[in-house]
């Protein structure tokens, strides 16, 4: 009994040391461009003997999750191996793409000039061992240039209105004995405030006073006055005048007639 059982132990010892190894994924290569490298997704591999006679171990990686790697039309994807290899065979979606060594254990491709991107980028390395022949297929995405966002339009700066600055405005006038009074107002509108200048009133053709003003901030009035003299003054009750006629002159501008105003 016990000499049956090491026999037994034997045998599944022999089969177990003879049965063959698993199948094992190539090294990871890479893939490069002008714009960078990737490391590509495997897609599938084959193990067979030498000899075609036995089975052929097929292994799925089904390309999951292919990165992309920029590339232009006619630029050049070059392929590094770990290892030498047989053969190189690219194909960019379903055309054969031509391989040519490119240095050690480097391939370069040649993206066609007439190619759209995206399109599937695949390439199957074929070596040989002592005793098999190994494919692995690996697969990529290669993609065009990212297109360049246009420069957002710089936001033009905030354009501050120039202060509007108007004349002063007389409001009233008033004559008391010998002394005219007027008011003149700055309107709320001239933002940059009325320039000062002179009132010119006159009766008919006869200038009756100048009364100089100041520069008034907008909104705001004053009151200028002035002393006529009696002979004009006498004239003036005589003809009992009611009206004068004003223009005001600022300082750095033309005359403007600001109408008649009542005389109170």
């Amino acid at each position: 009994m016990l000499r049956a059982t090491v026999v037994f132990i034997a045998l599944v010892a022999a089969l177990i040391g003879g049965a063959p190894a698993a199948f094992a994924q190539a090294p990871e290569p890479s893939v490069s461009t002008t714009y960078g490298s990737a490391t590509p997704a495997y897609l599938s591999g084959t193990e067979s003997p030498r000899s075609g006679a036995g089975p052929t171990v097929i292994k799925d990686g089904f390309g999951l999750n292919p990165p992309t790697l920029m590339a232009d039309p006619g630029s050049v994807v070059t392929i590094t191996l770990a290892d030498d290899a047989d053969a190189v065979v690219a194909f960019l979606g379903a055309e054969t793409l031509p391989v040519a060594p490119a240095g050690e254990h480097a391939y370069a491709v040649t993206v066609p000039a007439g190619a759209v991107l995206p399109q599937s980028f695949a390439f199957r390395v074929e070596s040989s061992g002592e005793r098999t022949l190994l494919t692995d297929s690996w697969v990529l995405q290669l993609g065009p240039e990212p297109a360049q966002a246009a420069a957002p339009e710089p936001t033009p700066a905030a354009v501050t209105p120039a202060p509007v600055q108007g004349p002063a405005v007389p409001t009233s006038l008033r004559l008391r004995g010998a002394r005219l009074a007027v008011v003149m107002r700055c309107p709320v509108a001239s933002t940059g405030g009325c320039e000062g200048g002179s009132l010119t009133l006159k009766w008919g053709s006869r200038r009756v006073a100048r009364i100089a003003v100041g520069r008034l901030p907008a909104g705001a009035s004053t009151t200028a006055r002035t002393h006529l003299a009696a002979r004009l003054l006498r004239q003036l009750r005589r003809h009992r005048v009611r009206t004068l006629r004003g223009t005001f002159t600022p300082v750095s501008g033309a005359p403007v007639v600001v109408g008649r105003l009542a005389l109170r």
